[in-house]
């Protein structure tokens, strides 16, 4: 894509190449009637059954594989019997069945489930009845592995395909695409305002990369393929990017953050009030406990206290009482 600098930023001229020849024609399909081709049957090899234990190597003493069909597929079970334990048996589903690795098949129990043949449907029991057993260290027949897969037919081109060093304006190629393609919002992502900004290298000079300004205020590599199709893949905005190029989505976004940011310290700090507004009513509350604990102190002493005094009281008086009836029985003596 060639941005003419001369024209202005409303008449930019723009050639959009796809740097790629004509796709091949699609293959015509069968006629009518046609009988389907048949698939040939899935290749085999012969293969040296390995099985093991992580690094225990099992015989054809303590191991075995059983091969049975079962809808229409081939069925794999493991059953190791006395490895682990003496006249211990356990059995252990092989699916899926390894590929074959220089004609040996490994089989490495530890990495398999463990299964109750019990628990098996009755048609499974049945076939599994039928099943052809295969020891270790024996060969053992399994399928080879499937032939790459051939790549899809490629794609015709359309009528508006973009033919090579066709110069036309960028506005009007973008706009012609089906579907248009949308911002987030709804939008246009492509309209009056798209640019089209070249990137430089270190020193100053166009590393003939190139990104496309869109409405929502981010950049597009724009890539068209030999069919035709052209795909927009978001990209950071480059440094070497003109600045004027505002990217007020960016702007808005960075906005947002802080709002949210702010939202969340708000929310904290009202937590924070809320937790020191408790801690305030919980001191009063203490406050006012010790308060009344001192008053409940005071007035017990100063009970105690007036009883020492009634009793002090109480004392005098019956010492002077005493004193008296001393005096009155030496009166009484005296007067006889």
């Amino acid at each position: 894509m060639v941005h003419d600098p001369r024209l202005g930023a409303s008449t930019d001229k723009t050639v959009i190449s796809a740097h790629a020849e004509p796709a091949p024609p699609v293959a015509a399909p069968p006629p009518v009637g046609a009988l389907p081709p048949v698939a040939a049957p899935p290749a085999t090899t012969t293969a040296t059954l390995h099985i093991r234990i992580g690094a225990t190597v099992l015989t054809g003493l303590n191991a075995h594989v059983f091969r049975y069909d079962f809808n229409g597929a081939p069925r794999y079970i493991v059953q190791e019997h006395g490895a682990i334990a003496p006249l211990s048996v356990t059995n252990y589903r092989l699916d899926p069945l390894p590929l074959p690795t220089g004609g040996v098949l490994d089989i490495d129990l530890a990495a398999l489930p463990a299964i109750d043949l019990a628990k098996l449907s009755p048609a499974e029991q049945a076939a599994l009845a039928t099943a052809t057993a295969h020891f270790a260290g024996t060969a053992i027949t399994v399928p080879a592995a499937p032939p790459p897969a051939a790549p899809p037919p490629a794609l015709a081109p359309t009528a508006d395909v973009v033919q090579k060093d066709t110069p036309i304006r960028l506005l009007d190629f973008l706009r012609s695409l089906a579907p248009v393609p949308t911002a987030e919002d709804g939008r246009p992502l492509f309209d009056a305002d798209t640019k089209v900004h070249y990137l430089m290298n270190a020193s100053g000079q166009a590393n003939g990369e190139y990104v496309i300004s869109g409405s929502d205020g981010n950049f597009y590599d724009i890539s068209i393929a030999p069919s035709g199709e052209v795909s927009f893949k978001p990209k950071d905005a480059p440094p070497t990017v003109n600045v004027k190029v505002a990217p007020m989505k960016r702007v808005a976004h960075a906005l947002a953050q802080v709002d949210s940011l702010r939202g969340e310290l708000g929310a904290v700090q009202n937590r924070l009030g809320s937790v020191i507004t408790n801690l305030t009513h919980t001191a009063d509350i203490l406050i006012q406990a010790r308060g009344r604990i001192e008053d409940a102190d005071f007035a017990v002493e100063t009970s105690n206290l007036t009883r020492q005094q009634i009793l002090q009281q109480a004392s005098k008086v019956a010492l002077t009482q005493a004193n008296q009836l001393a005096q009155n029985v030496l009166a009484l003596l005296q007067e006889d």
